[in-house]
C-alpha cells in the first residue's frame, strides 16, 4: 500500500477517531504516515505506478465517498 509521509501530513479527520485509526499510522521517530488505500510499485525508472485500490471506496471532489462497485453495475445495467 503506498503511503503518505511528511511535516505536511494531516493530524487526521475531524472528530473520527475510529477512521483515523484506520487511515493514519505514527512509527517510532514520530513521523505521521496516511495509508492512501492505493497499491504501487516503483519501476527501475523511479516512477510509481498505481496498480490497484485496496478499497472499492473512491473520495470524490466534494469530500463524498462512492463505491466503484456500485458504478460498475449501474454501468452494466445501462443500456447503451
Amino acid at each position: 500500500e503506498i503511503l503518505i509521509g511528511g511535516p505536511n501530513v494531516t493530524m487526521g479527520y475531524y472528530n473520527s477517531e475510529s477512521k483515523n485509526q484506520e487511515d493514519f499510522s505514527v512509527d517510532e521517530n514520530g513521523q505521521r504516515w496516511f495509508y492512501t488505500g492505493d497499491i504501487g510499485e516503483f519501476h527501475d525508472d523511479g516512477c510509481l505506478k498505481i496498480i490497484d485500490r485496496k478499497k472499492d471506496l473512491v473520495k470524490l471532489q466534494a469530500g463524498e465517498y462512492v463505491s466503484l462497485g456500485k458504478v460498475e453495475a449501474a454501468l452494466k445495467n445501462c443500456p447503451m
